[in-house]
């Protein structure tokens, strides 16, 4: 096909995102993409494209914290979903799973999938996917609303609406603790009084009511079973059956879609570990293909994808020969091993060296996925025909969970067969980021002590992000000159000062440090008294002197200047250098189902299918 000369391939609408948080945000920066890369190379059953049975992966195995939210790349179309099994159903772990369509511009698209997800439950309050909750309230009836009277409470008649006070007010008539539909609300002296069975009790705003009266969600009484009969999407869901939402159209447009950076699930376990599968995937090629270079592309390259077309069929040895070349041509590692089929730990071994496994990046590889394999014709390759016939079924019957490709069939614009082309995920969002045009600097939010913001969420045009315990983060890399700020109940227009290390400097003048607050740490990076600071910020005095800064002086009009939200968070972050430790060990005590059997024999199944 030739080198293609174009940068990437930009979401068609929106920002790229990371598909968890790592160090608190989800902002696709050099060292976060860094941090991906690590996470995706030291799963337990494979990496990509090479699985750890030496024979192709469609996507690496990431290992994320179990109940972590996973979260959309980009704008997409919930193509499918199926809700897995409960906790210990079934023996290889979570088999829930969600196919999102990310639209590109030049009308092109990706999909991305994520596999072993945590069971969600079917219900509109306690779904953690934003698709699901509106699924299932799209199915289900709407009722009146309902509070809880946590104990006997005082009441008043019907006469004393509009001037209820505690003079009137029935202490001898109380209704009793218990859950009642309102008949009628009304809110006087900013307290808001309700009508429940035929008499009025006080909700007290500011928790001044003797007694707690507590409104129930609108959807308490949701039913499963009639919203199923509405929704055979709901109905599938229900059943643990794969359930194909792209046809729900409305106006011609797919219903059931997500925002950039919005959960779409939670991270489930397989074969006794955390982790997630992510496959990102086309039918055609969409981003820059060429050759490779001889070391790793730098943070400022443009990244091109070596393309490889793996037509033998799985298993076979000149499949593994294909895959093992393509990573290591100067056959340094995994290209010595004779008969192309690695010992025990090999591959493991190799993907935690980036120096050697990097190639694994950059490949744009057309192959059958695991998800659409023929299990029988699989387990008649010569390698497995040695296992015993009891263990090839066990197998048989546990991947059956997994081989979900065939319920896809009516989803659109879809590969059928099981085959298209694949790219590493990581590479896939770099690529995505840089043809949006989404380059990064470092950012330091500072007090006006000159202290750091530390934990303040932030978004600066559609990127969210969360400053670390030292008040950075990453920023657009424009040349900002103010940030747009609401934060508390106010809005305000920050300067944005570049320093001479090319760190952007953000001044909060509102944010104003506490009494005890140690004294800055200027222990990294430009010091605070050597950047420099506006005239209009800082008039006169001490730049920590906060009797010199009028912050309302910064105010101005939210409606002809709408901005982002801020506010004060936090999150737990992903330490890939603790991180790197704890697999280390984990690989080290591996339960033996990865492929190559506890008594170090070639072949076994793998229960990566």
């Amino acid at each position: 096909m030739g080198d293609r000369k174009e940068r990437g391939a930009p979401p068609a609408s929106g920002n790229v995102s990371l598909p968890f948080e790592i160090n608190k945000s989800k902002t696709v920066t050099a060292e976060t993409l860094e941090s991906l890369y690590h996470t995706s190379e030291r799963g337990q059953q494979g990496a990509f494209p090479l699985g750890i049975a030496a024979q192709f992966h469609s996507g690496p195995d990431l290992l994320v914290e179990r109940g972590k939210p996973i979260c959309s790349i980009a704008y997409g179309e919930v193509v499918a979903a199926r809700i897995g099994v409960g906790t210990g159903e079934h023996p290889w772990g979570d088999t829930g799973f969600v196919l999102l369509r990310h639209p590109l511009e030049g009308n092109k698209s990706i999909f991305s999938l994520f596999v072993h997800l945590q069971r969600e439950p079917l219900h509109p309050d306690r779904a953690h996917a934003g698709w699901l909750r509106r699924l299932l309230l799209d199915g289900a009836d709407r009722g009146k609303p309902k509070w809880r009277v946590m104990a006997d409470a005082p009441t008043w008649k019907d006469e004393d609406k509009g001037k209820f006070s505690p003079a009137n007010v029935q202490n001898d008539k109380l209704l009793q603790t218990g859950v009642y539909e309102e008949e009628d609300r009304t809110g006087e002296n900013n307290d808001l009084y309700v009508r429940l069975k035929g008499q009025w009790v006080k909700v007290a705003q500011d928790g001044t009511a003797k007694v707690k009266v507590k409104e129930l969600s609108p959807w308490a009484d949701f039913d499963l079973e009639a919203a199923a009969k509405k929704s055979q999407t709901i109905a599938a869901l229900k059943d643990v059956k794969v359930a194909i939402l792209d046809a729900d159209k409305k106006d011609g447009k797919r219903r059931w879609t997500v925002e950039a950076s919005e959960p779409i699930g939670l991270a489930g376990e397989y074969l006794g570990r955390p982790l997630v599968h992510w496959s990102v995937f086309s039918q055609a090629a969409v981003f820059p293909t060429g050759s490779l270079p001889e070391k790793e592309f730098g943070a400022e390259d443009e990244v091109k994808l070596s393309e490889l077309d793996l037509n033998e069929e799985r298993g076979d040895v000149e499949h593994t020969k294909k895959l093992i070349e393509a990573l290591d041509p100067q056959k340094k590692t995994i290209g010595k091993m004779p008969q192309d089929i690695p010992l025990p730990g090999e591959v493991e071994l190799f993907y935690r060296t980036p120096a050697e496994c990097w190639r694994s990046r950059y490949l744009a590889v057309k192959g059958l996925t695991e998800f659409a394999l023929d299990v029988d014709k699989f387990l008649q390759l010569e390698r497995y025909k040695s296992h015993p016939n009891e263990q090839r079924e066990e197998f048989k019957k546990n991947t059956q969970a997994f081989l979900f490709w065939k319920d896809l069939a009516e989803a659109d614009e879809f590969p059928q067969d099981g085959k298209a082309i694949f790219v590493h995920p990581a590479t896939a969002l770099r690529l995505m980021a840089a043809a949006k045009g989404m380059h990064y600097l470092s950012a330091k939010f500072l007090k006006l002590n000159g202290s750091p913001a530390a934990e303040l969420a932030f978004e600066v045009e559609g990127v969210q992000g969360t400053t670390d315990d030292k008040g950075c983060a990453s920023l657009p890399s424009m040349k900002w000159d103010f940030l747009e700020v609401k934060f508390e109940q106010r809005t305000v227009r920050v300067p944005a000062v570049h320093d001479p290390a090319l760190v952007i400097c953000v001044w909060l003048p509102f944010v104003e440090p506490s009494g005890d607050e140690p004294a800055p740490d200027d222990s990294e990076g430009t010091p605070h008294d050597q950047v420099e600071r506006p005239e209009w910020l800082f008039p006169a005095g001490d730049p920590g002197d906060t009797e010199q800064a009028d912050p309302e002086e910064t105010t101005y009009d939210e409606e002809s200047n709408p901005v982002p939200t801020f506010h004060v968070t936090s999150h737990d972050g992903v330490n890939p250098d603790v991180m790197d430790d704890e697999i280390s060990e984990d690989a080290d005590s591996g339960s033996g189902t990865d492929g190559s059997g506890d008594d170090g024999s070639r072949g076994e199944p793998s229960g990566d299918a």
